[in-house]
This record gives structure tokens, sequence and C-alpha cells, in this order.
């Protein structure tokens, strides 16, 4: 099970329709395009029960802390965070994974690229 955290307009999902190894369910405040409509800080997952969650441009607002701490409990062992998000943010974040425990496999920022990829694991 792949989730998409703050989905948007649920493209992450559109892009793998094809593919049937994803199965990748959106989650935003507004549902749209066939995603769930719910907080992300609250997700309806059990602890342990989902194999990635990837959150593209998603951690703006101002319980982005708690979106992270809400995708580490539903993640079960060995689970991934894929993080795409403003260069603006990238310090405050990468020292949140990290305190959280999760292991960093791909760091990607350049000063001159408008955003940064991080790649974790759940250990």
């Amino acid at each position: 099970k792949r989730q998409d955290l703050g989905c948007g307009r649920n493209h992450i999902k559109d892009a793998f329709k094809e593919n049937k190894k994803f199965n990748i369910t959106g989650y935003d405040h507004v549902s749209y395009n066939g995603s769930i409509e719910c907080d992300i800080s609250n997700l309806p997952n059990e602890d342990e029960s989902i194999n990635m969650c990837i959150f593209s441009q998603s951690l703006m607002g101002s319980n982005w802390k708690e979106y992270l701490k809400e995708a580490d409990r539903v993640l079960m062992y060995n689970g991934e965070i894929i993080i795409s998000e403003s260069i603006e943010r990238y310090e405050k974040i990468k020292e949140t994974i990290e305190r959280m425990g999760l292991h960093i496999k791909k760091d990607e920022y350049f000063e001159n690229k408008r955003w940064f990829y991080i790649h974790a694991i759940k250990d």
C-alpha cells in the first residue's frame, strides 16, 4: 500500500494507474480525482500498515511535523518516505526526519534548484 499525502489533484496516482504493481491512495483536505478527504495528521490507517508515504509539496502547512509523525505511525518496518519540497524548508525537514530515527537513503539538495528530494526508510 502506498499513500500520496497532501495529493492535491491526485496526479501521482494518475501517473501510475497503468502499473499494476502500484496501488496509490491519495489523501488531502479536499477530495479530488478519486482522493480521500481527510486531515493527513490523522490518517484512517492502522499502525504499521503502509509500505510508502509520499509528500510532494505537501509539507507547507503549520502542522507539517504532525504529518511526518503520522506517516511514521502508519509505516511498516522498512517502509519508505519520499519527500519533494521547496529548498527553503530543507534543513528543518531533514532535521525532523533524522530526529524521528528514519534512515535517509537518498538526499538530493542543490542550491540552484527549486526543490529537494529525500528518500528515507523506517528501520
